[in-house]
């Protein structure tokens, strides 16, 4: 700064730094303490950086695990080059903990004199523009001599003070006089060094931002680098400008929006100086470039220009995209941010601002930059209030913005901070000076401030004590919980198992084994997988592969690490036999729910004994409509790089809750013995594909799905309109169904499918697919001979053509096979379920069995005009059943009325019934 302003007391900022080294101390014996004496930081995010420096200290850029490529899991592609540092320089494993710590408790020092100076420079701009009789880019409070310097009518305050007070209040005052380092000229204006002492305070006695500096993250660093570059902007250093402002907008995502908000003020700060084009080109445009170093590094990559982390938890990755809500999410963090995090208001945030200081922050600032715009000028004032208001908003994107004591959020904490002080300063020094005379009362009014500003003090260490203990839980935690799982696996599984697992840092880092994260942090392609929900996680496990000699081979996971009751995955997992065997478990009870998800963690092994199940056809009545067609492609619902590959589409209509993919292990309701485990997609809109094909050969789409619900599609072929494809609901068993499409609308060696569901049918929920084949050839519609030819008309809609039957003579308790052989008349839209009983010559009833069409999958309703279907009924015949003859009819009737069909022959009277013939029960 200019000579004519005061120099910047050299007690203060040595306080403020053996105040930070005490704090440091503090929460370090605090981490011991709950640890039992065991190192540990307090989130597991700590260890992602910890493993990725390690990673760089051996020479492996960005490589989490060994065997996998870069990836972009690491937020800050800064922090971590700064952690391989320590960990050369030989803090390794546990003592990189040590280093973290010390590092952030250096970076809390610096943060505190960097503030104080800020707060100093800003509250004397005011005395140097006058000097100078010049506009300042500074807000206007003027800065005063030092306390030596003459007061009111040529005396000092303590001059007047000797001669009317006591030696004790002589000595307080002189006290304070060296504590604040000034005493103001103007007693309308409160000294600068005094609202900068304030700051300083209030800056490290603030318990979240004690507690972000000493989790390890990178929030410490962001911090500092926010602070030097607005120091270097206010002073006009525009070397360090550069440097700084580039190292931030390499520290965090949000760092390249401040970057940029910097170069737009400066602009216009340097715009009319035409002499100095050069150095203002540079600190514009290198810190935007020094930005864009990550997203371009995430790109060659990953393909991708956001980083892993992004993906996971901003709202613009949400699946399904809905720009409505997603701009709402964003409204309402940012709302709450504002109110809550720095307006204090709720329960949640009351511990991290005093009352009314967010008020006093808003009018310093607002009060600093309308002083600048009405001067047209661009200074710190406007700078702030673009870095806030707009910083802010970038961290709202973030789904999960309010996690970890809003860490977020706390790199601009200082600049609330700064400002806030100044306009609490300022606004108490204007009250005090109309509620006293002006003439020999400036010392008591220094005195009435620092007793005003005594409850934010004591307010400020109340907040230190909350979160000393809440450090400590989540010290705790870790300690006890991620880090003991991390033991465990280090002892216990083989050093070449995979492990997949939600919390990715600790288990890496202190376990050394191969580590696939669940949610997508640092395994590539993992994070869009658990946005998309259970069944593109299980796609994405499945499918895994990892470079081993230089080629890629399947790694499926061989173990699994997760919270048992709050990974929502898990819950459809835990219906499956994928957790095969719980191995190890793990519970803290007085856990810290900002550190972890949940109380328990447990270990299990993978069984993959049903992997893959999910490629094969398997229902016999579609089999046979595909006999002598060949398989031209398949789309594997889900996996989301199949469906990358048919650039495949799917929408919802209105925003119904849930996962949008689901994985489900059912057997089929046609062959029991057949258990499938696979994932697919919930919609209740309608999904469309490319696929490959054959120019002019039939196509018969078959599709595996969960059947909640009846199901109707309207199928469309290179956007031309094919007709209806309906399936009923089988829910809870896997159901397959097929579609033909005529060779003539097959035109191309790449054919569009698109099938809009018919969301007003009755009933109607969801479309849930979960495989497609598409075979192709010559359609041969199968042909059936049964061996006991008739034929009978049901209710004018369904012709029996014959059936056929296994054995005439069985024995109690054993099943007659019957085969019934329909014929479509025409399409209906009612549902029929077909009866079939074994009756005495009294009527009574000796088998029985009811349902739908081929065991309930394949209903009238569904069928095509002319279609013939083979349908199988196994009909039990009672244990009890006497021996002799027995009739077996069958029939049809509506399920919610019971009413029977009419049955049609020709040269017979119109019946509700049809005798097939009959069997003979004997003993055995």
């Amino acid at each position: 700064m200019n000579a004519n302003l005061a120099p910047i007391s050299r007690i203060h900022k040595a306080a403020l730094v053996v105040i930070a080294l005490i704090l440091a101390l503090l929460f370090l014996y605090t981490m011991l303490s709950y640890t039992e004496g065991e190192l540990a930081m307090p989130l597991d995010d700590t260890f992602i950086h910890f493993q990725y420096a390690r990673q760089l200290a051996r020479g492996r850029f960005l490589r989490y695990n060994s065997e996998d490529p870069p990836s972009t899991g690491a937020t800050s592609l800064l922090y971590p080059f700064v952690l391989a540092a320590g960990y050369l320089l030989g803090f390794s494993d546990y003592r990189l903990i040590v280093f973290a710590f010390g590092l952030n408790a250096l970076l809390l020092a610096v943060s505190a004199v960097l503030v104080y100076r800020i707060t100093f420079l800003i509250a004397s701009s005011t005395q140097e523009q006058s000097a100078k009789h010049e506009p300042s880019l500074l807000p206007s409070v003027p800065s005063v001599p030092r306390c030596s310097s003459i007061g009111l009518k040529g005396q000092s305050p303590l001059k007047r003070a000797q001669g009317a007070s006591a030696p004790f209040v002589r000595s307080a005052w002189a006290f304070t006089s060296r504590l604040l380092g000034d005493s103001p000229t103007n007693p309308r204006r409160v000294s600068p060094s005094t609202v900068a002492l304030l700051a300083g305070l209030f800056f490290l006695l603030n318990g979240p931002l004690l507690w972000s500096f000493f989790s390890g993250m990178e929030t410490g660093l962001f911090t500092t680098l926010i602070l030097t570059t607005l120091d270097s902007f206010i002073r006009r250093r525009l070397r360090r400008l550069t440097l700084y402002a580039s190292l931030m907008a390499m520290t965090r995502p949000e760092g390249l929006v401040l970057a940029g908000l910097l170069a737009l003020v400066f602009w216009l700060q340097e715009r009319r100086r035409v002499k100095h084009t050069m150095p203002v080109v540079i600190v514009i445009v290198v810190p935007l470039l020094a930005g864009l170093i990550q997203p371009l590094l995430n790109y060659v990559l990953t393909g991708s220009l956001s980083a892993n982390g992004l993906k996971a938890k901003s709202w613009f990755y949400s699946v399904p995209l809905y720009p409505t809500y997603v701009l709402n999410s964003i409204l309402v963090y940012y709302r709450e941010i504002m109110v809550g995090v720095f307006g204090g208001i709720g329960d949640e945030w009351r511990y991290y601002f005093p009352p009314l200081f967010f008020l006093f922050f808003l009018g310093g600032l607002l009060l600093g930059a309308f002083k600048e715009w009405r001067r047209r000028m661009v200074g710190p004032a406007i700078l702030v209030v673009l870095w806030f208001f707009i910083g802010i908003a970038t961290t709202a994107t973030l789904s999960n913005a309010l996690w970890h004591y809003a860490r977020y959020q706390m790199p601009f904490f200082p600049l609330v901070i700064v400002y806030g002080s100044w306009g609490l300063s300022a606004a108490v020094w204007r009250l005090m000076t109309k509620l006293t005379p002006l003439r020999g009362r400036v010392w008591r009014r220094e005195w009435l401030l620092v007793i005003v500003v005594c409850p934010f003090i004591v307010y400020a260490l109340l907040t230190i004590r909350v979160f000393a203990g809440r450090y400590g839980v989540a010290c705790h935690t870790i300690s006890r919980q991620q880090m003991a799982m991390a033991k465990w696996i280090d002892e216990h599984l083989p050093p070449q198992a995979r492990v997949a697992v939600h919390d990715v840092g600790s288990l890496k880092y202190f376990g050394h084994r191969y580590i696939y994260d669940l949610v997508g942090l640092v395994t590539n392609g993992a994070a869009e997988a658990g946005r998309n929900g259970p069944g593109s996680v299980f796609e994405a496990m499945e499918s895994h592969q990892i470079y081993l000699a230089g080629r890629l081979v399947p790694a499926r996971p061989d173990y699994v690490a997760i919270y048992t009751a709050a990974f929502p995955p898990a819950i459809y997992f835990a219906d499956t036999d994928v957790f095969a065997q719980e191995l190890y478990r793990v519970d803290v009870p007085d856990y810290s729910r900002v550190t972890s998800a949940f109380s328990e963690q447990a270990v299990y092994r993978i069984d993959w004994r049903l992997g893959g199940s999910g490629d094969k056809m398997v229902q016999a009545n579609i089999l046979s409509q595909v006999r002598g067609m060949h398989l031209v492609d398949t789309l594997d619902v889900a996996d989301l790089r199949s469906e990358r590959a048919h650039r495949y589409r799917w929408w919802q209509t209105g925003r119904p809750a849930g996962f949008p993919t689901e994985v489900r292990q059912f057997s089929y309701r046609t062959d029991p013995t057949r258990v499938v485990l696979d994932g697919g997609r919930m919609m209740s809109g309608g999904e469309e594909m490319e696929v490959r094909s054959e120019a002019g050969a039939d196509m018969v789409i078959v599709m595996r799905t969960h059947a909640m619900n009846d199901v109707r599609l309207r199928v469309f072929v290179d956007d031309v309109y094919l007709g209806l494809w309906a399936y009923p609901a089988v829910p809870g068993e896997w159901l397959e169904a097929a579609y033909l499409v005529p060779g003539r609308h097959i035109t191309s060696p790449r054919t569009k499918l698109r099938f809009e569901a018919v969301t007003d049918a009755p009933h109607f929920r969801w479309h849930a697919p979960f495989y497609y084949w598409f075979w192709q050839g010559e359609f041969r519609p199968e042909t059936f001979t049964p061996a006991h030819l008739l034929s009978a008309e049901l209710g004018g809609k369904v012709r029996l053509l014959g059936y056929d039957i296994d054995k005439t003579t069985v024995n109690p308790g054993q099943t007659v096979n019957l085969t019934l052989y329909w014929q479509a008349i025409t399409p209906t839209e009612e549902s029929y379920t077909v009866f079939t009983h074994l009756l005495d010559g009294n009527n009574k009833v000796w088998g029985q069995k009811d349902n739908p069409p081929y065991f309930g999958t394949y209903p009238v309703w569904v069928w095509r005009a002319g279609e013939i279907v083979k349908d199988p009924y196994a009909i039990p015949v009672s244990e009890d059943a006497p021996p002799g003859e027995y009739i077996i009819e069958i029939g049809m009737y509506e399920p919610l009325t019971g009413e029977r069909l009419t049955i049609r022959r020709e040269g017979y009277p119109p019946v509700d019934h049809l005798v097939l013939g009959s069997i003979s029960v004997v003993e055995e």
